[in-house]
C-alpha cells in the first residue's frame, strides 16, 4: 500500500512552477524562478496559450536539456499572461537596410526592423505574419512590431544546419 501511495504521488504530482523573473518582449525570451530555487531560460517559441510573459506571472512548465548550452530549460510553459499576438501583411520591406511595415486588420502601417523578426532573416512583401505591438519610445512613441513571425517561414535560413 506504502509502494502504490509513493507511485501515484511520483507519477500524477503536477507540473514544475515558477514565478517569471524577467522577461524581455523585443528579443522573446526571459527567466523563470522555479519554486525549488533554480533559474531557467524560456523562450517565446516555447510558450503555450500565450505569446509572451510578464514579470511575476506564476506559470507551469516542463524542463528540458539543453544539450547546446548545457543548461536546463523551460519548455511548454503555461500560464502566461501577455498578448495574443497581431495578425497582418507586409507591405514594404527593404532587405538592404533591415526595416519596412506591416498592414495590421484596420489598415494601419506598423514599422518592423529585422531585429523584430524571429523565424526568418527577412520578410517578404505580401507574406503574412504575426507580431506583438508596441510603441517605440525613441521614435516619439510610435507603434513597431516586435516578436514578428512570418507564417510558414522555418529557421533563420543561415544554411547551415543550425
Amino acid at each position: 500500500q506504502g509502494v502504490a501511495l509513493c507511485c501515484l504521488r511520483y507519477c500524477f504530482r503536477a507540473m514544475p512552477s515558477g514565478k517569471v523573473r524577467s522577461w524581455n518582449e523585443s528579443r522573446g525570451f526571459g527567466f523563470i524562478d522555479t519554486d525549488e530555487g533554480e533559474s531557467l531560460f524560456v523562450h517565446m517559441r516555447d510558450l503555450s496559450g500565450c505569446s509572451a510573459l510578464r514579470e511575476g506571472d506564476t506559470v507551469e512548465f516542463e524542463r528540458e536539456f539543453d544539450e547546446k548550452k548545457q543548461k536546463w530549460a523551460a519548455v511548454n510553459v503555461t500560464g502566461g499572461t501577455g498578448e495574443e499576438p497581431e495578425e497582418g501583411t507586409v507591405s514594404k520591406w527593404n532587405e538592404e537596410r533591415g526595416f519596412g511595415f506591416i498592414t495590421d486588420s484596420d489598415g494601419v502601417e506598423v514599422f518592423v526592423h529585422r531585429f523584430g523578426i524571429h523565424n526568418s532573416d527577412s520578410l517578404i512583401v505580401g507574406g503574412r505574419v504575426q507580431f506583438t505591438r508596441e510603441l517605440d519610445e525613441k521614435n516619439d512613441g510610435k507603434p513597431r512590431a516586435i516578436n514578428v513571425r512570418m507564417e510558414g517561414a522555418k529557421g533563420k535560413g543561415k544554411g547551415k544546419g543550425k
